[in-house]
């Protein structure tokens, strides 16, 4: 066997950024499974090394993933591996490799496959110490094990994870293993990811040596449908539907969008929702949708929002419907039910040639819960003249728990099936939640109009622009929602004010390519704006944000680039910022950009994959964050998904403030009680 030592080649400021930066470690280790499934595995086995209680051992003391897809030979492992700053995905092998790093701080790599170069089988053994990678890669070297085989092996790509985080006393959140890790949790989890690759039995998962059966989670045959669709365009596209009736506990309906490339589909959001068809009885279902139509977005953060507001309002309506009919056809109990409820004299609701609303929707499935224990309707007890208004009354105000302990005497299985209806359907919430969408629509529209409007050519207005925003920093950051403009920390905030003096007091000019001259005559007189605020974050934590408002006669060139970029250089560096407690989020903002500023700004979206994100820095615990935005680039990534929300709500009958908040988090008042669909993929 020979040992190699090999380099890497990348950007250094790209390392921390790229290892570390997921969710949580269970969606670090998809990221490795979904590397698999791009390498085309068709068995995938996930193994933990476990210790010894008795003996205080760690619970988990490694974590091994196996694939038997196409490996990696010995001459694409420098272009494939050792080159950091690919953003390549080809076999599996993009920058997600080394999302190992979130988990444990040893990564060792072992592959066998066919090399066509050299015309053997390699197999190459590697492994990487994360503690000696330092800030210039190309001054760190691996040794690897190189063995040509004079037989042909089935090839195969292995990562094994050791010297876990979560064995350490001072382990971060962010590598925690956690609850995900649980037996029974992380099989739920691996299903719930991956459930159409298991059903259609395109992969076989192990888990520490046992299969995954698609029995174990699936009820019955699964149901495929095409539907025609033509896009607002006019083009002809299929919508492909896969039910799975799935034996989950919660007995709700998520729907999942895929794209498709070679047969291997990706799932690439996951949403909620509550046809009015449903009913608990039906059972839990996953609901797959691909098509062509959705090939080619981006798979980390797509929206149905991204096809635009005509497309995604069109497809909404087609998932509607077919979900819709599907259900209406399996209840025809429930259905029955319904058409005699609405014509008792005792239904509380007017009669309407328009679509149900949300609470009588949530009525109707309370009452046919009821229905089946106490035979109210059916044996024409006039006690339902005076149930039926107090259940409406009650769905109204919101007592899901009354109605369940107190109005009706139900069985155990009963309570339960009802609760779970009512625990995600709180309407006070929805139709309260529906108003602040609109209110943030209305602020939206007056923020045009100041920055881009009549109003921006008003001095008055305009030099009041950092009070209005200040008041709205949800603009920002979902987070800032309601802050208040707090701020206790004097010294710091004359350390700020001395490094924006440092940096920013400089007018704009033709040269710089930062003048917008229009506004020279009107409005030369009013400086830039610059305010900060603070909140606390869950880890104890606070983060600062420091927002500077660029004057209306000043565009964002590469010039104002680089000084937000040495303010944020010198927060980094000086040690009168306190980076161990305080993590530090940096925005500029102006109503134009320079041609050669939007060209630096998106090549650094290439690398961060996060709309105005320029540069991050996390090294040694810090928490660094500068964003560059235009004012429409603001105005139009809110109003879209604000506006999606507002067709969405015409669309859901429940609420589901948990799954919400997961999805839409920018986007949320308050986090306790708001409430929809969306759903994150874990």
């Amino acid at each position: 066997m020979e040992k190699i030592k090999k380099n890497f080649t990348t950007d250094p400021h790209l390392v921390k950024q790229t290892l570390t930066h997921y969710a949580n470690t269970f969606v670090a280790l998809r990221e490795l499974i979904v590397n698999s499934l791009q390498a085309s595995a068709s068995e995938i086995k996930i193994s933990f090394e476990r210790g010894n209680p008795d003996t205080l051992e760690p619970a988990i003391s490694a974590i091994t993933i196996w694939d038997n897809g196409n490996g990696l030979p010995y001459s694409e492992f420098d272009h494939s591996f050792m080159n950091i700053g690919t953003h390549n995905k080809k076999d599996g092998l993009g920058i997600g490799r080394f999302a190992a790093f979130q988990l444990g701080r040893v990564m060792e790599i072992e592959s066998v496959a066919y090399d066509p170069q050299i015309r053997k089988t390699t197999k190459i053994q590697v492994r990487i110490d994360s503690q000696e990678l330092t800030q210039s890669l190309e001054e760190t070297s691996v040794e690897m094990y190189l063995e040509e085989l004079e037989v042909k092996l089935p090839q195969y790509y292995q990562v094994r994870i050791t010297n876990l985080y979560n064995n350490e006393q001072t382990c971060e959140k962010r590598n925690k293993l956690g609850k995900h890790f649980e037996s029974d949790e992380f099989k739920r989890l691996i299903f719930e990811n991956f459930a159409f690759d298991i059903f259609e039995e395109k992969i076989r998962f192990y888990i520490d040596d046992v299969k995954i059966d698609r029995t174990d989670f699936l009820q019955g045959d699964p149901m495929k449908k095409e539907v025609p669709y033509v896009s607002v365009r006019g083009n002809e596209h299929t919508l492909t539907y896969c039910f799975y009736n799935v034996l989950l506990p919660k007995k709700d309906i998520s729907v999942f969008i895929q794209s498709s490339s070679e047969n291997v589909y990706v799932t690439m959001r996951r949403y909620g929702y509550a046809s009015k068809w449903h009913t608990p009885d039906l059972g839990a279902w996953f609901i797959y949708i691909s098509s062509d139509l959705f090939n080619g977005q981006s798979v980390s953060d797509f929206d149905l929002a991204d096809l635009g507001d005509k497309e995604s309002a069109a497809i909404l309506a087609n998932i509607r419907t077919i979900i819709d009919d599907f259900f209406q056809v399996r209840n025809k109990d429930y259905d029955t039910f319904v058409a005699k409820l609405a014509h008792d004299t005792h239904y509380p609701f007017e009669p309407s040639d328009n679509e149900i609303g949300l609470q009588e929707s949530l009525f109707r499935k309370t009452v046919y819960i009821i229905e089946d224990q106490s035979k109210l309707l059916e044996k024409g007890n006039e006690i339902r003249g005076l149930v039926y208004p107090m259940i409406k009354k009650l769905i109204q105000d919101g007592e899901s728990r009354f109605i369940i302990d107190k109005v009706m005497s139900l069985p155990l299985d009963k309570k339960q099936q009802l609760y779970e209806l009512l625990q995600t359907a709180d309407l006070e919430e929805i139709i309260k939640f529906s108003a602040q969408v609109a209110s943030k629509l209305k602020f939206l529209d007056m923020l045009h109009e100041l920055t881009y409007g009549e109003l921006s050519k008003s001095l008055k207005e305009r030099s009041q622009l950092h009070k209005i925003v200040q008041n709205e920093l949800w603009i920002f950051n979902e987070a800032y929602n309601g802050t208040p403009a707090l701020w206790s920390d004097t010294k710091l905030a004359r350390n700020l004010d001395e490094l924006h003096r440092k940096y920013f007091n400089n007018q704009p000019t033709v040269e710089d390519e930062n003048l917008i001259e229009e506004y020279m005559e009107t409005m030369g007189d009013i400086t830039d704006l610059f305010f900060y605020n603070e909140k606390p974050l869950l880890d104890g934590r606070r983060e600062v944000m420091i927002v500077e408002l660029k004057a209306p006669s000043c565009a964002i060139s590469d010039k104002e680039i680089s000084q937000v970029r040495r303010y944020a250089y010198d927060i980094h560096h000086m040690p009168v910022f306190d980076k161990t407690q305080v993590a530090y989020k940096i925005v500029l903002i102006s109503s134009r950009m320079s041609d050669r500023a939007q060209s630096e700004v998106k090549g650094y979206q290439a690398t961060f994959k996060e709309h105005g994100l320029i540069e991050h820095k996390i090294e040694s615990g810090e928490d660094i964050k500068v964003y560059v935005f235009t004012w429409t680039e603001i105005i139009e990534k809110n109003k879209r998904a604000l506006n999606y929300l507002a067709t969405s709500l015409k669309l859901k009958e429940k609420s589901a403030a948990d799954i919400f908040q997961e999805n839409f988090p920018d986007f949320i008042v308050d986090k306790g009680t708001a409430r929809l669909i969306p759903k994150k993929l874990k």
